[in-house]
């Protein structure tokens, strides 16, 4: 079973989620959001977002 493609906004979305969460998670932020691409359903997913957020936070 193939997990089901993510769109731009999609992860666009997810990215400002993470992002959203780094003051409140200090210094373990960036576990979090390994952790939390690891448990995306598909290699692409992950990339996606990775991307999305990497966007995000260069401005």
């Amino acid at each position: 079973m193939s997990a089901t493609p993510i769109t731009p906004a999609q992860a666009q979305q997810q990215a400002r989620e993470l992002l959203a969460k780094r003051a409140e998670l200090g210094p373990a932020w960036l576990d979090w959001v390994a952790a939390q691409l690891f448990a995306c359903p598909s290699q692409q997913h992950a990339r996606a977002i990775r991307r999305a957020l990497q966007a995000l936070m260069q401005g």
